[in-house]
């Protein structure tokens, strides 16, 4: 948990953006009404001994607030799930080969033993064909009884790589040649070039289908039919510590402890996972005991920040803010685009990085607590220490940044605004969605900037601009996003692969069309190294031109929050919070 501390100077916030107070307003307010359907009250404790009590107290069901309700709890659906849905809805019902824990680094789930280089468990041919080998652990069953085999990975397979379902062309898919199994407990997996993840596959990239329920209507060729199988939603069977037990539409969903899981039944035997879109009300019924925890993205820092100042200090819960996102400012690099033209000089970005008050926009919008970020990955990654040794940092310098500019030929006017020769005012847009704290946030970046001798001006995109690809590509200066996976290095916000153009109808995630020899390089290194000591490395390397060259600047963490009630233990910070689910449990207060 990042621990609290008070702000030295709090940013100045723009009107209309919502404040604990305001916040606290509505919560009160929702905590006069009835919960969710479906959530009931908190469960009381049945009067008794002692040790009655603790056996019944040991017997609640766990109550996740999700933020709202998925179309299937498949780790792969071939439904759309919506934005927002993600493997921590699945993660109770599904298990894969490999599991990644809250660092991200995987661990054997349903195989033995994960693939290992030079051995014959992951085989590399002299062109770059590979073969990997994972041996399942004995007597795995699906949540029906059926046996769990090497041929439901196959027949896994053979679904996602039909291009109608949406996943031939998504990793690993295009990368796997063939998957055999040679034994009942083998999988064998036949790849077309080296594949860093080949020995990492997790439910979310590989998972397995029941082929004895969902054999006989893919062979039927109704697409349709297939997609719409019941499998995909009321009737999933999966093999993770929960099943599915009752889907009330609109309402909740309901599991019970799957006794025959590959690391044995779940402490907690019940799950009930509500849906609840407003986050007034998910803390309502946090307070209220109604709901125990939620799926990481019901609530926001603010509603976290209510729940600290009243829950938390009252020891009626905890909640822990994950730095898995890292918010960061893009820099136009495309001639066409580009203005001033002076932002393609390296000294002018490093000028702007040292002017940027990144205490000041984690003392603003997050009430002090959080993290500056110096770098686009986040300081839970394995390979973090080593990294902030060799980055280039940009702290808060007005001098420095006044001197690199002088350097570049700029200084400050009468009005304190640098111009240059030939070129007048320094002019800086900044672009940004039009979202409350992305405006919040753009507002502490302004007044900074121009505190440090910048003429600035703020471009708000509407909910419409924002989801045209040329536009969000033609900003002239610098324009800010999130790196949302901050557990993966921003390869594709940066590499020349991903710059959008008019050719491929502007997709890609290189907005700012940065193209640099040395991190191309890197790039292809990592792109294809199979160790993972030697990938962290790469991860490293490449990272350190991106904190030299600052083609983006880093801003800082922004914090999912993860709250849970004081007598649960098990939730964690980090990427995949909820990974150890199987071990959560009760403890007496």
């Amino acid at each position: 948990m990042i621990p609290l501390r008070r702000p030295a100077a709090p940013a100045r916030i723009p009107a209309g953006v919502p404040t604990v107070n305001s916040i606290w307003t509505r919560v009160l307010a929702a905590i006069g009404l009835s919960v969710i359907s479906g959530c009931g009250t908190a469960p009381s404790v049945p009067q008794g001994s002692p040790a009655g009590d603790r056996a019944a107290a040991l017997q609640r069901t766990l109550v996740v607030a999700i933020s709202r309700e998925p179309a299937s709890v498949a780790d792969k659906t071939l439904r759309p799930t919506g934005s927002g849905i993600g493997p921590d809805t699945s993660r109770p019902f599904n298990a894969g080969l490999a599991i990644r824990d809250e660092r991200d680094v995987p661990h054997p789930y349903l195989a033995q033993t994960l693939p290992e280089l030079a051995t014959d468990s992951w085989v590399v041919s002299p062109d770059g064909r590979m073969e990997t080998t994972f041996r399942l652990r004995p007597n795995l069953t699906w949540h029906d009884g059926t046996s769990l085999t090497g041929t439901d990975f196959v027949f896994a397979w053979r679904v996602y790589a039909v291009p109608e379902f949406g996943y031939a062309d998504a990793a690993p898919m295009p990368e796997i040649d063939e998957v055999l199994a040679p034994d009942p407990q083998l999988v064998v997996i036949r790849w077309r070039r080296p594949y860093p993840g080949a020995a990492e596959m997790d439910g979310t990239e590989f998972p397995p289908l029941p082929r004895h329920i969902l054999e006989a209507p893919f062979q039927s060729g109704d697409a349709d039919a297939f997609v719409a199988h019941p499998y995909w939603g009321q009737s999933h069977v999966g093999l993770g510590p929960y099943r599915l037990e009752h889907w009330e539409l609109g309402t909740f969903i309901e599991g019970g402890s799957f006794e025959g899981h590959v690391s044995g039944p779940p402490k907690i035997p019940r799950l009930k996972m509500v849906f609840m879109a407003d986050a007034n009300t998910v803390v309502a019924s946090l307070l209220s005991g109604a709901v125990h925890t939620t799926d990481g993205r019901s609530i926001r820092f603010q509603q976290g920040r209510v729940l600290q100042q009243g829950w938390v200090a009252s020891g009626a819960g905890n909640v822990i803010l994950s730095p898995k996102e890292v918010r960061m400012t893009m820099v136009q690099f495309k001639p066409e685009f580009v203005k001033p033209a002076a932002l393609l000089d390296l000294r002018v970005r490093r000028a702007l990085a040292h002017a940027i008050n990144r205490q000041g926009l984690v003392d603003g919008l997050l009430d002090g607590q959080g993290i500056p970020a110096d770098t686009l990955v986040s300081p839970q990654v394995e390979y973090f220490p080593a990294l902030d040794r060799i980055l280039t940092k940009y702290p808060y310098d007005l001098r420095r940044s006044e001197q690199l500019m002088r350097e570049a030929g700029f200084e400050k006017g009468p009005d304190g605004i640098y111009t240059g020769p030939g070129t007048g005012r320094f002019s800086l847009e900044l672009s940004v969605s039009a979202l409350a704290q992305n405006e919040a946030e753009a507002a502490v970046i302004v007044d900074a900037l121009r505190r440090g001798g910048v003429d600035m001006t703020l471009q708000v995109l509407s909910q419409a601009q924002a989801a045209d690809r040329q536009v969000r590509s033609s900003f002239s200066g610098i324009s800010s996003t999130s790196h949302t996976n901050a557990f993966e290095p921003p390869v594709k916000f940066l590499r020349a692969a991903e710059m959008p153009t008019p050719e491929n109808r502007w997709r890609g995630s290189n907005r700012g069309g940065w193209n640099h020899p040395e991190f191309e390089r890197v790039t292809a290194a990592y792109d294809t190294t199979l160790d993972r000591s030697e990938r962290n490395q790469r991860s490293i390397d490449l990272l350190k031109v991106v904190s030299e060259e600052v083609p983006a600047f880093p801003l800082y963490y922004n914090l999912a929050v993860i709250p849970y009630t004081a007598d649960l233990r098990g939730p964690l910070g980090g990427i995949n919070w909820n990974w150890n689910l199987p071990g959560w449990e009760w403890v007496a207060r």
